[in-house]
């Protein structure tokens, strides 16, 4: 980008503008990675890094004493700090080299989380469980307890037996796992590598099938979950 100098009502213009475009691709692209860079000049970018979880990353002077070449990105932890060094050719601004961070994310490459895998309800002990409990059976008097007694009664009954029938376990994620990856998955893709290095050509086979049908099911999935909704609303939005 660049910002010749223009008088202030063409500045809150441009950056308005600049917003504004931003707002946009964000409302469309949520989780999308912004960067802004170039000769900003005297452009007041305070507003457009208001709550938009961007950040200046030049801190250097880029001209005389003045910080006018700017790096603007809510992708600071993927990259290194923007160095400024000498100006290029007959150019009176520095150079600012601003590269990724190839260390990213190698200090803490998987993190675990909880998971319940949910059976359909019909067929499960848990929905069994429901149909026979004698809800409030360790309680007296009920129709005199207080609400909130009941509810607690309640609530305890229930998260007891979710604990029982459907316990959490911890899978481990890393940074760079795909939305539909799963923990099912990731074994299978172990066991094909194992298979591969032992040598069973055979069992190789059997698991690479097994994890190619396994990812398009999880994708198939994810889409109608998470995707198809959205792409109907679009559809929506231009149609109204």
């Amino acid at each position: 980008m660049y910002f010749p100098d223009a008088p202030a009502d063409a500045q809150r213009a441009r950056a308005c503008y600049i917003i504004e475009r931003i707002d946009s691709v964000k409302s469309a692209y949520p989780d999308c990675g912004v960067i802004l860079l170039g000769d900003f000049n005297i452009l007041d970018v305070t507003n457009i890094l208001t709550n938009r979880t961007l950040k200046q990353l030049v801190r250097e002077p880029t001209r005389g004493n003045s910080v006018l070449d700017l790096v603007i990105s809510n992708l600071a932890s993927y990259y290194n700090k923007p160095v400024v060094s000498a100006h290029l050719g007959s150019s009176d601004h520095c150079s600012v080299h601003w590269v990724p961070n190839p260390n990213y994310g190698s200090s803490k490459l998987t993190a675990k989380k909880k998971v319940v895998k949910m059976h359909r309800f019909p067929e499960s002990a848990f929905g069994r469980w429901v149909s026979a409990h004698s809800w409030f059976a360790h309680t007296c008097a009920v129709d005199y307890l207080p609400v909130d007694s009941l509810t607690t009664s309640f609530s305890d009954d229930l998260c007891n037996a979710i604990n029982i029938y459907f316990p959490a376990k911890s899978v481990k994620i890393h940074p760079t796992d795909k939305p539909w990856m799963s923990a099912e998955i990731k074994s299978l893709i172990l066991e094909r590598h194992l298979a591969y290095h032992s040598g069973s050509n055979e069992r190789w086979r059997l698991l690479r099938n097994k994890v190619r049908i396994a990812i398009c099911k999880r994708k198939k999935e994810f889409f109608a979950r998470k995707v198809k909704s959205l792409k109907t609303s679009a559809a929506m939005a231009k149609i109204n």
